[in-house]
């Protein structure tokens, strides 16, 4: 029940607090990139180029996210070298690029990881030190869902579900200065909650 409740609360919870970044150069005619340690999904990899208006200075420039058949599709031919614009999640441990890159890049992958199960061998996490009631309430459901204890789930999943849209508003705080409506941090489509009495 902990470890599902675990993986519910992974999938489930706007977790900010688990995101990190890593930089590195990519190599030149080199398609891939290594994923860092902990590596669950990626809010962007950017890279650093000369800036058009002042060519001393470096801006930063975001990669789109793609499948990888699209990748393959748009730079059938990884010979040919240029600045990316793509990249995708090949495989477990490498991100695809596209074009091919034809510079040493400095990039920046910001990324979050998903806290060590709780086992006996390690008896607290992310979730036991900053939300243990939400941990809880997700337990509990799974206990009682396992126990066919149905009127308890009604009961459980309610708290569940109380204790869960108040993480996420108090963590939507996190991501946004006053005034601001909250917003996904990439440019990927903005999925974050929020009323139009949110900014008050």
């Amino acid at each position: 029940a902990v470890d599902q409740a675990e993986e519910i609360l992974f999938k489930e919870l706007d977790l900010p607090d688990l995101e990190t970044k890593v930089s590195g150069t990519m190599v030149p005619a080199v398609t891939t990139i290594a994923k860092p340690a902990g590596y669950r999904y990626a809010n962007y990899i950017k890279i650093l180029v000369p800036d058009l208006i002042n060519p001393l200075s470096l801006s930063n420039i975001f990669l789109k996210k793609r499948r990888d058949d699209y990748i393959q599709d748009f730079w059938p031919n990884p010979a040919i070298t240029e600045q990316p614009k793509y990249y995708s999640d090949a495989s477990k441990t490498l991100f695809s690029l596209a074009p091919t890159p034809d510079k040493p890049y400095t990039y920046e992958i910001k990324y979050t990881v998903q806290p060590t199960k709780l086992s006996p061998l390690n008896p607290s996490n992310y979730y036991i030190e900053r939300c243990t009631d939400t941990l809880l309430a997700a337990c509990m459901v799974e206990m009682m869902r396992f126990m066919k204890a149905w009127p308890q789930v009604a009961v459980w999943d309610a708290r569940y579900k109380a204790n869960l849209s108040a993480w996420n508003i108090m963590m939507g705080r996190l991501r946004r200065d006053d005034g601001q409506t909250p917003k996904n941090p990439s440019n990927g489509p903005n999925d974050l909650k929020h009323t139009s009495t949110s900014n008050s």
